[in-house]
């Protein structure tokens, strides 16, 4: 159990180190401050682009069509098709979720699980000063739909597989990629439940890192915090008579 642990243990922080690396290029503010951009910042820029402005809103846009996206920036990578799948239900064929498996050295330890949504709020153009499926970057700061939520960690998150795959890294443990639809909508169609109650193999993992923290950066681009949720608000509605 102890090394079981350790091993645990040093596969998260292969995963952090890299994930907060391939955050840098988000958060940082632009200016004349701005530090040299960091290696594979413009690809990162690139595919985070592509992800925020295709919609992924329930009533016109296509969780799907994003999935194909990232699943063609991995296999552009090296990763082979075979790893990767995008699952959808019949009567929702627009909301699939790409679920990429990274193999590790040790086939017989359970993946770490990266797990992200990248559908999102409906966004009217007439309530936006921006269009919101265009990513405008203004003042250090990125606006668009999805943006922030979730997005950028669907894009940190398939970022970090494409540079493993391209430097042909191969941690101990393997890492399973999981870009889900439903979460913003779950009443309509929750895309991680039907995967756990359909595809239950494929969702199995060691532990499992999402969206709730944050972190944060000085002036300079130097790493300050990296934090860390351990619980969650549950939403409720009160009525009266």
């Amino acid at each position: 159990m102890i090394q079981s642990l350790r091993r645990t243990s040093r596969s998260l922080r292969s995963v952090m180190i890299l994930a907060v690396s391939a955050v840098a290029p988000v958060t940082i503010a632009v200016g004349a401050s701005t530090p040299q951009p960091y290696p594979g910042e413009a690809a990162f820029r690139d595919l985070y682009q592509e992800l925020v402005e295709t919609n992924t809103t329930l009533s016109v846009g296509s969780c799907t069509a994003a999935a194909e996206k990232m699943a063609a920036r991995l296999q552009r990578a090296g990763m082979p098709a075979a790893s990767m799948q995008i699952l959808a239900p019949a009567e929702f064929p627009k909301s699939g979720s790409l679920i990429v498996s990274y193999t590790g050295k040790d086939a017989t330890l359970e993946p770490i699980m990266l797990l992200a949504h990248i559908d999102v709020v409906e966004a009217r153009r007439e309530d936006w000063v921006r269009d919101p499926f265009t990513l405008v970057e203004e003042n250090g700061f990125f606006y668009a739909r999805g943006a922030s939520d979730d997005k950028a960690m669907a894009s940190i998150f398939t970022d970090l597989l494409v540079r493993w795959s391209e430097q042909k890294y191969r941690p101990q443990r393997g890492v399973t990629l999981a870009l889900t639809c439903g979460e913003e909508t779950s009443e309509h169609f929750n895309g991680v439940l039907w995967l756990l109650q359909n595809h239950p193999a494929l969702m199995k993992a060691r532990f499992v890192l999402n969206e709730g923290a944050g972190g944060l950066l000085d002036a300079s681009g130097k790493h300050l915090s990296l934090d860390v949720q351990a619980g969650e608000k549950v939403y409720q509605d009160f009525g009266w008579r």
